[in-house]
């Protein structure tokens, strides 16, 4: 933050002459008393501004705080296109459009990662898990096994498909609060 005693000096260190910073104070001290400008800026709480006054100025640049607006996602977390899910696709977070609309209240945005992320995370381990029984192949339990190395480390056991196939079908699905074992 830089300290100017006047405008003279303001507009010296901005390169333009005192009669144009005049005339900007002067434009913007009108729309004050309209309380509109151009942009639709509605609150002037400063105005007046005067050339005579002395200003404390520093550089302001522009940084994303909260994205608002992305990918429609389901109750679920699952990514839909414009009126069906995606297949095993699925998000949380400032990636998704979000509950907020166009605005919203402080402080919220880390509620929101929390728990549509545990959603979409419960989710995609529905959706590997019933994979994991249907297809002929490993692919389902291969990615089951690289999320669990991933949460847990690389020196667990390794299941047979057996194994988990006796385990997975066991499984609960449409709870509420996730899935629940009963092994």
């Amino acid at each position: 933050m830089k300290h100017f005693k006047s405008g003279a000096e303001l507009a010296k260190e901005m390169g333009i002459s005192l009669d144009t910073l005049k005339s900007t104070y002067e434009k913007y001290n009108e729309n004050a008393k309209k309380s509109t400008d151009q942009y639709g800026k509605k609150f002037f709480t400063n105005a007046p501004f005067e050339v005579n006054d002395e200003f404390y100025v520093s550089i302001v640049c522009p940084v994303v705080h909260y994205c608002m607006g992305g990918v429609k996602i389901s109750p679920e977390g699952e990514v839909m296109d414009k009126s069906k899910t995606i297949p095993g696709l699925f998000a949380a977070g400032e990636v998704t459009g979000g509950v907020h609309g166009k605005n919203r209240l402080g402080g919220n945005s880390l509620l929101e990662c929390v728990v549509f992320g545990r959603v979409a995370g419960r989710s995609a381990t529905k959706h590997l898990l019933k994979l994991s029984l249907e297809e002929k192949s490993f692919s389902g339990l291969k990615r089951i096994g690289l999320v669990r190395n991933q949460l847990k480390g690389t020196d667990l056991k390794e299941y047979t498909k057996e194994e988990v196939a006796n385990i997975t079908r066991k499984v609960i699905f449409g709870s509420s609060y996730g899935i629940k074992f009963t092994m």
